[in-house]
């Protein structure tokens, strides 16, 4: 029995086929070898920007001039105004500029000049040879923040429109009369701060501590500390703006401005500079006594003003023109004129003849009509400008007229030349002393 069942068992095993099947192999993923990642560099950083970063760029000016001197009531035998018949001058003018960080920048423009002056007098003719060397400009500007600037040093700070005058400027109310190509401002020692509190909008406050060392005409008098404070607005294209100031001086009365600017139509604008002040600085003439020149209304409660209006116009072919009428209330009137003449034929002296020159107030007399016209990209390779100037005294009628050719040879040499003459009296407001000066200069700038 236990045969037959072993044997049931076996045979049962042999023919059952589930038992004996093979289990299935899982097909294997295909995979391709990857190709190794390579090692990403390393970011390269830029080199942070330098400290100190450092500009210059210098000029040296070679210039002749001859005059024609009159001489007569204003300046008897060139004796005491000794103006030069012919001048010879070399000019050297570097122009240095140093940044620190982003926010702070040194500027300084020394200057030495030497010049040679022929000088034809009474007793015969001889030479003057003078040297110096000054500072220009020498400043520190910081930024403080987007809104807040200061700076402090020898610098040329204006504002306005105008071109013969900026009358609500107490520290650099400069004439546009001869100026020439190479003409520069000189620097007033002055503290700036510029807030600009939103877009458009500004505000300066300048203190003038001390002297530039510059020489002082006799009219100018002592030194006096000066302060000031100027508020602008104007539009987001800035050719529209207006700006008050005030400004004081010890020992004299405040000092008040006024000043804009307005765009008619295109290319076409319209401005003003005015200023008035209590009392007058200006030196007049006395002949009731002895004769001389004084500050006579320097205590008058009566105030001055002085205001210019203009206009300009700038057409598509570059030519740029200007006309502007200009009143000044502390200038001399005709009859003060005559007295003035009075007193140099009385007494001569080279004090009253500084200040019969030059009594401090803008011009010698009280109107005036100014124009200027100005062609651009003229001449050879479309370099040079021709400039036409001439303001025209209503008093006495007298005219000083100006024309100058001014461009570049190349890319490093400058050319200029230009003729003034002064047409009225000897004695006239434009004329004292001189009737034409004829000039030429020569400057290579690297």
């Amino acid at each position: 029995m236990r045969c037959c069942s072993v044997v049931l068992i076996l045979a049962a095993l042999f023919w059952s086929p589930s038992l004996w099947a093979k289990t299935p192999k899982r097909p294997r993923p295909k995979t391709r070898p990857r190709k190794p990642t390579p090692a990403k560099p390393a970011a390269v950083q830029p080199p942070p920007p330098p400290l100190w970063t450092f500009e210059q760029h210098s000029s040296v000016i070679g210039s002749v001039a001859a005059a024609s001197v009159i001489g007569g009531a204003v300046n008897p035998g060139n004796a005491v105004l000794a103006a030069p018949s012919r001048q010879l001058s070399l000019d050297l003018r570097p122009d240095l500029k140093a940044r620190y960080a982003s926010d702070t920048t040194f500027v300084l423009r020394p200057r030495m000049t030497w010049k040679q002056d022929d000088i034809h007098q009474s007793g015969g003719t001889h030479q003057r040879t003078t040297k110096e060397a000054f500072v220009n400009e020498g400043y520190i500007a910081v930024t403080h923040s987007p809104n807040v600037q200061s700076v402090a040093g020898l610098q040329s700070y204006q504002w306005g429109a105008a071109e013969l005058a900026s009358p609500s400027n107490p520290f650099f109310r400069d004439l546009g009369l001869d100026k020439t190509y190479f003409y520069e401002t000189r620097g007033e020692s002055l503290v700036r701060v510029n807030v600009t509190p939103s877009m458009g909008a500004s505000l300066v406050l300048i203190v003038q501590p001390i002297d530039n060392w510059a020489k002082r005409a006799a009219a100018s008098g002592r030194f006096h500390p000066k302060s000031l404070v100027k508020w602008e607005t104007a539009d987001a294209t800035q050719t529209n703006y207006v700006g008050a100031s005030i400004s004081s001086e010890k020992q004299g009365a405040p000092h008040l401005g006024l000043y804009g600017n307005w765009e008619v139509l295109t290319s076409w604008t319209v401005y003003a500079d005015a200023s008035s002040q209590r009392g007058s600085n200006v030196f007049y003439p006395t002949v009731d006594q002895a004769p001389s020149f004084a500050q006579t209304r320097k205590s008058r409660d009566q105030w001055n003003s002085t205001y210019l209006v203009g206009t300009r116009y700038v057409t598509t072919h570059q030519v740029d023109m200007r006309l502007e009428y200009l009143r000044d209330e502390e200038g001399w009137t005709k009859g003060e004129r005559q007295q003035a003449l009075q007193v140099l034929a009385l007494s001569p002296q080279e004090k009253n003849l500084a200040l019969f020159r030059n009594s401090g107030s803008l011009l010698p007399g009280q109107s005036y009509l100014y124009s200027s016209v100005r062609y651009s990209g003229w001449g050879w390779n479309d370099r040079f400008s021709l400039i036409w100037r001439g303001i025209h005294s209503l008093a006495d009628g007298s005219e000083q007229l100006q024309l100058n050719l001014d461009g570049s040879v190349y890319d490093h040499v400058i050319l200029s030349g230009g003729v003034s003459t002064r047409r009225g009296k000897e004695a006239d407001e434009l004329v004292q002393g001189l009737s034409s000066t004829t000039y030429g200069a020569l400057a290579w700038t690297w």
